[in-house]
């Protein structure tokens, strides 16, 4: 029979059976199946050059008209006598990989084993929240377009630029993995989607606001109501520039009083040494050391390093007026202090531990203030000497 609308709509299947095929009478190939609940797809059977029968559905009845369903068949069947075989392809492009795929093997591959702890955790909470729990990491790596990247990006970007950009790199950087790994064979579709400028937060303490924290540092000292160590952790990144889980990863083995050094052998980028100046040297001297426990900054648990500091520097931060001051923003105070008075860049760079000089350029505004103070100061004896002008 022809299958035209009124034969698929009265076509059934016998009692006991689970489905039946009814096949069209003029195109060889095309056919109806139908199950034992009502249900009515379209269907292409043919043989592959190996001589195996393969069938693939086009679609549901309702959802094609026979007439569509046709027109689609003859395609299909045009492109099996080609030589092609629809249905394995399709088999394979279901076993094809998403963005969730190839962000797990991003994580799994590179990240875990080549990131440090901290850097791990940032990247598996951007990738967990704005990749794998977002559209995107849903659609097939080889389906993703520029367009699908611009609108993921678009998405974020419009309350969280910042977060926009960084979700972007790390999507880029994974279709990258992928591609060596020989899971992605395409164009990488991130490479040109403009990133959102960024307005980096500059946050410097003024001398009173030093002053401001280092009383209420004593304060806490005096009531007890901070752990000794917290105290002496945020001493030490005011003192050092040094950053937070440097501070806090920091054992005695790694203090040299005899040389003035301290030596980091595993920071963020890389092992390096740092002065130990008079007061971070008086500090360390003064402070308990427990034994059995191999670290600087101690916490409460035996043998372990303090965790809450963050919770310690809000109350201080609170105490000191100073809600906006973040902990990383003493080590920018730090930098900002170096250029301020007269070191080069070069200089502030190595006392920060910066892989790049282009990390310190970010302060590279602040060296204009002691040349404008030496100007000023140049100035005033000058007109001093002339005189008054009238």
């Amino acid at each position: 029979m022809k299958l035209t609308k009124r034969a698929v709509d009265a076509a059934t299947v016998p009692e006991g059976r689970n489905q039946v095929f009814f096949w069209d009478a003029e195109l060889k190939g095309f056919g109806l199946r139908v199950s034992a609940g009502g249900t009515k797809a379209y269907v292409v059977q043919y043989r592959t050059r190996n001589g195996r029968t393969r069938r693939l559905t086009l679609g549901r009845h309702g959802q094609l008209t026979p007439q569509q369903a046709r027109t689609q068949a003859q395609r299909v069947l045009g492109d099996i006598a080609g030589g092609s075989d629809p249905a394995e392809d399709r088999r394979q492009g279901a076993k094809a990989p998403t963005i969730g795929d190839l962000a797990r093997h991003y994580i799994e591959e590179h990240l875990r084993p080549k990131a440090k702890a901290s850097t791990l955790r940032e990247a598996e909470r951007c990738i967990n929240a704005e990749i794998l729990g977002n559209r995107i990491g849903r659609l097939k790596a080889e389906d993703l377009t520029r367009t699908d990247v611009e609108r993921f990006h678009q998405a974020i970007g419009k309350t969280r630029p910042t977060m926009a950009n960084r979700a972007l790199a790390y999507l880029q950087s994974m279709l990258n993995h992928a591609a060596e790994r020989g899971r992605f064979d395409g164009t990488n579709p991130c490479t040109r989607v403009k990133r959102y400028r960024e307005t980096r937060r500059e946050r410097y303490l003024t001398r009173g606001e030093v002053e401001r924290v280092a009383e209420a540092l004593r304060s806490a000292e005096r009531d007890a109501s901070a752990p000794a160590s917290a105290v002496l952790a945020l001493r030490i990144l005011l003192l050092t520039g040094m950053r937070v889980g440097e501070v806090l990863g920091l054992r005695w083995q790694d203090v040299d009083f005899e040389r003035r050094e301290i030596r980091l052998p595993d920071s963020k980028t890389g092992a390096k040494a740092l002065p130990l100046t008079a007061p971070v040297a008086q500090l360390l001297a003064a402070a308990e050391h427990l034994e059995g426990n191999p670290y600087v900054i101690t916490g409460k648990r035996p043998g372990a390093a303090l965790v809450g500091l963050p919770k310690v520097w809000g109350r201080i931060r609170a105490a000191a007026g100073l809600e906006d001051v973040r902990l990383h923003d003493l080590r920018h105070n730090f930098g900002s202090s170096a250029v301020s008075s007269g070191q080069s860049l070069y200089i502030t760079g190595k006392l920060l531990g910066h892989k790049q000089q282009s990390t310190t350029q970010r302060y590279a505004h602040l060296r204009e203030d002691p040349v404008r103070d030496a100007a000023e100061s140049i100035a005033g004896d000058i007109a001093a000497a002339l005189g008054p002008t009238r």
